[in-house]
C-alpha cells in the first residue's frame, strides 16, 4: 500500500493519527448513510446510474480502508515509539502493523473492536480526503 500510494499514504495515516474521534464519527456516517443513499437513488430509473457508481466507489472504499489496517497500526505504533512529529511509512512500519494487526485479530472480542474503530477511523479518513479533493476541484 505504501509503495503504491506514497504520499498519499502518508497523509491518510497522518490525518487518521491526528483527528481520530472525528475521522472515527464520519467513518461510521459513511457506513451507514453511503449504502442507504445509494439503494434509494437505484430506486429511480434517472438516479440508478449515480446511485451505482456511489455503491461501487463505497466498495472501492471499505476495501481501500480494510488494507489500510496494517499501515495505520504500523505509522500509529512507530510514531509514538520513536516520538516523532512526522509519520514515517516504511517496511518496518509495515512489518510492526501488521503485526499488530494480527495479534489483535487473535485477542477474542476486544481486538475484534479496535480493529473495527480502526477501520472506522481509516475508512474516516479517506472520506475526508475525498470530499477536499472534490472542494478543491471546485
Amino acid at each position: 500500500i505504501q509503495w503504491a500510494f506514497g504520499r498519499v499514504a502518508v497523509a491518510i495515516v497522518a490525518n487518521s493519527i491526528e483527528g481520530r474521534w472525528r475521522n472515527m464519527g464520519r467513518g461510521f456516517v459513511a457506513l451507514i448513510v453511503t449504502p442507504v443513499a445509494a439503494i434509494l437513488l437505484c430506486l429511480t430509473i434517472i438516479g440508478l446510474p449515480i446511485g451505482l457508481i456511489v455503491l461501487f466507489s463505497y466498495i472501492a472504499l471499505l476495501i481501500l480502508s480494510c488494507s489500510f489496517l496494517a499501515v495505520f497500526f504500523g505509522g500509529f505504533i512507530w510514531k509514538y515509539y520513536k516520538k516523532s512529529e512526522d509519520v514515517v511509512l516504511s517496511w518496518q512500519t509495515a512489518l510492526v502493523g501488521s503485526l499488530a494487526v494480527i495479534i489483535l485479530f487473535l485477542i477474542p472480542i476486544i481486538g475484534c473492536i479496535i480493529l473495527f474503530l480502526s477501520f472506522l477511523i481509516i475508512l474516516g479518513a479517506l472520506v475526508k480526503m475525498k470530499i477536499d479533493f472534490i472542494n478543491q476541484a471546485r
